[in-house]
């Protein structure tokens, strides 16, 4: 062998392009070369793990019977793990959704390890309802900082699953980043609202989520990250709750949220926040009618509560059949929309409009604003101007797409619009939104564009099919710097056309440069 292999530099870049391009099999034979190659190719063979069972079958006298793993009944008591112990020290992910059953004298054997198994375990991912007997295995854990349970949805909490999940919770000092779905215990809720070092926390744990527990990870002093299902949490108690702690931490480093929830729940956390550093917020709203209060009331709080704001998502649809929208046969009785009992019959103005969000134009910051409502927004050629000047660095932009070919559903903005923020709101890179195609037919195209614009992506949709020719000479001569258009799915011929149209243009502008 050459000297150069045996840099340490050199085989690193060697076992790199083993693992990226080979299999397993390469690696493996790469461990048998040399002595200097062994450990660094073992290394990266056990790196990442997928499925559990080649260290099970590194146990002496292990066997298989009925899909649980067991000892043979002539397998000595304490068995040798020395080799279980060198390939297990050599794992630090693990991300297995495969059924591993394991006897509970194996589950012993393996938890009674000392120093345990896994000592450079740094991130795990496991459906617990799959390989909750495979977890002893994991802990104690002083290196593990990311987990990820998968808990299971059943109708009933599932003792085995939550047993095995607050164990291991219980046993991870350094644990930073939580993730859990499925349904949990209260003994699982305990334990997470122990573990007070995490940085980041998901808990989509349908309704097993309590209020005791959002009250306890309020109170994580490195909390930067949260992720909330919690539609059926009363802010009314919460609030309660918050008020009588006084000055207790609630939520001080806060920088991310998403949350599923009602409007007033969201806004009950936002204002009880003691975090001014929030940079990214997704609010998907429990679909029901909103009225023009509760939006106000929720975009008066972030306006005073989230001064820096780069990222904010509204996810919000109502279904669409029971909302009365106006129509030709609006007084015609027989035509009347049917409204079921528990919602209210309106119309497309009592919806989320643009008008409403006027407090946010406070948050200067913003840089992605995704409005994903049905309807729309109703935002109208108008308010560009708007956007323009209160969001100077407003980089992604999506207002919606048209959900329906239903004539009830006219978009309030045209051609007009796409003027105004091709001229004002140079910084944008991406776009979707609606657009009049009826009402656009008679607008006025400048001559050139805003030499600084650099929209590069953009997604139209409408009730009606484009002027091919109109459409893809406007975009062209609006955005200098466009590279992708979409549109609606209905209308493909004529999408099909206006990409075609509009490549040619460009084609011919190069030529002309050439």
């Amino acid at each position: 062998m050459h000297q150069a292999l045996l840099i340490d530099e050199i085989i690193q870049i060697v076992l790199d392009l083993c693992l990226d391009f080979g299999d397993g099999s390469t690696l493996s034979r790469a461990s048998r070369v040399c002595r200097a190659w062994r450990d660094p190719a073992l290394n990266r063979l056990w790196h990442r793990l997928i499925d559990v069972t080649p260290l099970l079958q590194l146990i002496p006298g292990l066997i298989r019977v009925n899909g649980v793993y067991l000892q043979a009944f002539e397998s000595p008591a304490h068995p040798d793990l020395r080799a279980l112990r060198s390939y297990s020290s050599r794992v630090k992910h693990i991300k297995t959704r495969q059924s591993v059953q394991l006897h509970p004298s194996v589950s012993s054997l393996l938890s009674s390890v000392g120093n345990g198994l896994f000592t450079r375990l740094t991130t795990a991912q496991l459906s617990l309802t799959n390989c909750h007997s495979f977890c002893p295995m994991l802990g104690p854990s002083d290196k593990l900082e990311r987990l990820d349970l998968d808990l299971g949805f059943k109708n009933s909490i599932l003792p085995s699953t939550n047993n095995a999940a607050s164990e291991l919770l219980g046993d991870l000092p350094n644990l930073t980043s939580l993730s859990l779905r499925g349904s949990a215990s209260e003994q699982v809720l305990r334990a997470v609202s122990a573990v007070s070092n995490l940085r980041t926390l998901s808990l989509r744990i349908s309704t097993s989520l309590d209020s005791e527990t959002i009250l306890a990870i309020s109170a994580f002093p490195f909390l930067t990250g949260l992720e909330l299902h919690a539609v059926h949490i009363r802010s009314t108690k919460l609030a309660e709750k918050w008020t009588a702690r006084g000055g207790a931490p609630c939520f001080p480093s806060l920088k991310s949220l998403s949350i599923r929830a009602r409007i007033a729940l969201i806004g009950t956390i936002l204002h009880h926040m003691q975090s001014d550093q929030l940079q990214s917020l997704y609010i998907d709203i429990e679909p029901v009618v909103q009225s023009d209060d509760s939006w106000t009331a929720l975009f008066n709080i972030m306006k005073d509560k989230t001064p820096f704001l780069h990222d904010f998502t509204i996810d919000h649809h109502v279904d669409t059949d029971p909302i009365g929208l106006e129509d030709s046969n609006a007084n015609d009785s027989n035509n009347a929309p049917v409204v079921p009992n528990n919602a209210t019959a309106i119309d497309f103005e009592d919806m989320l409009r643009f008008d409403l969000v006027r407090p946010l134009f406070k948050l200067h910051d913003l840089k992605r604003l995704v409005f994903d409502t049905t309807p729309p927004i109703v935002i109208r050629d108008e308010d560009f101007t708007q956007i323009a000047t209160h969001w100077p660095k407003l980089a992604h932009l999506e207002l919606g797409t048209v959900p329906t070919v239903d004539p009830r559903w006219v978009p309030q903005t045209s051609l007009k619009g796409l003027v105004t923020l091709s001229q004002k709101s140079t910084t944008l890179i991406s776009l979707v939104i609606p657009i009049d195609m009826i009402t656009s037919v008679d607008v006025v195209i400048p001559k050139q564009s805003h030499p600084a614009n650099a929209l590069r992506k953009i997604t139209i949709t409408s009730l009606t099919p484009p002027d091919a020719t109109l459409m893809a000479k406007s975009l062209d001569t609006l955005f200098p710097c466009l590279q992708v258009i979409d549109g609606t799915s209905e209308h493909e011929m004529e999408w099909s056309d206006i990409q075609a149209m509009f490549q040619g243009l460009r084609a011919i502008q190069l030529a002309v440069r050439g």
